[in-house]
């Protein structure tokens, strides 16, 4: 236990007072004939009374508490908390007493965790997990989120009822694909070249983060393949990092994977009624492979000038 209640009644036909009481013990029924002391004691000790009566006569008896203990549960969280990553695994060691000492649980006790969004405060997941033994460790799962979490594991409370202070973690979790690209033209100087960017819009995203974009190039002599150079600008919301690029020169079918230097390179030309990549699509993954062939697509179509 982690304290000791109890009760002390001192009676005598003629007792004069009560010459000694632990400061633990708090006086309750003070009559002529009787006097009774509630106490509580939380350390462990010889605790004594003594009382005199009219005739000189004294008593004195001494408790001695030997079973309190302090210790409280230990918990330890494993973790690796801090690369980013698409899931963690976490293991949360127990123990019902410090430095290994099994004091139990009761049976009703759980692992009670919950994982909390810092960037609103807000509870994304709880869980319970029976406790079965003294000492042990269970495994905690968290996977398919994104952002920065507190995970946090409640305080146990061992038999002798001492509960630990709550254990806690940061992670950070990313399951989500860098966003839809902002396409640039390149400045002023390099539109002058005349066979570069003049002009790129791109209009808003829709709901699944597909961004449509018109570039309008200069061309070069007839039949002379021009390449249109575009600045990508790419947000990953994970902040895991971007990783590679994918395009495709169709709006269906599958996507090769390349580099933002190899799109920018790609050759244009609109001559005799002929075309060559004059429409792309372009997805990105992270660092971590988040990719997403059906959201975060930025379409471009490309316009020769004219002159």
């Amino acid at each position: 236990t982690n304290k000791v209640e109890f009760t002390v009644t001192i009676t005598d036909e003629n007792l004069k007072e009560v010459t000694k009481f632990p400061d633990e013990c708090k006086i309750g029924e003070d009559k002529e004939k009787i006097k009774r002391y509630t106490c509580t004691i939380t350390e462990n000790g010889r605790y004594s009374f003594s009382a005199i009566d009219e005739a000189g006569n004294t008593a004195t008896k001494d408790i001695i508490i030997s079973n309190i203990t302090s210790e409280t549960p230990s918990v330890i969280l494993n973790i690796d908390n801090e690369a980013v990553s698409k899931s963690k695994s976490i293991e949360i060691e127990y123990v019902s007493g410090s430095n290994d000492n099994e004091i139990g649980f009761n049976a009703d006790q759980k692992l009670k965790w919950k994982l909390i969004n810092k960037s609103n405060n807000k509870e994304e997941k709880t869980g319970e997990i029976p406790i079965v033994s003294n000492k042990g460790s269970e495994k905690v799962e968290i996977n398919g989120l994104t952002g920065t979490y507190r995970f946090i594991v409640e305080g146990l409370t061992n038999k002798a009822g001492n509960k630990n202070n709550d254990e806690e973690r940061t992670i950070r979790l990313d399951n989500t694909p860098p966003s839809a690209v902002v396409v640039t033209a390149p400045n002023k100087e390099e539109c002058d070249n005349k066979n570069r960017v003049c002009e790129a819009k791109c209009e808003s995203p829709d709901s699944n983060g597909n961004r449509a974009c018109t570039v309008e190039f200069y061309g070069g002599a007839v039949g002379t393949p021009v390449k249109a150079e575009v600045n990508f600008v790419v947000e990953d919301v994970g902040s895991s990092g971007v990783g590679k690029a994918y395009y495709r020169t169709t709006t269906t079918g599958n996507f090769t994977e390349t580099t933002i230097e190899a799109i920018n390179s790609l050759e244009h030309k609109d001559y005799l009624g002929n075309k060559m990549n004059l429409y792309i699509e372009v997805v990105f993954a992270d660092a971590l492979g988040n990719i997403d062939y059906t959201k975060n697509i930025t379409k471009i179509t490309f316009i020769k000038h004219k002159l």
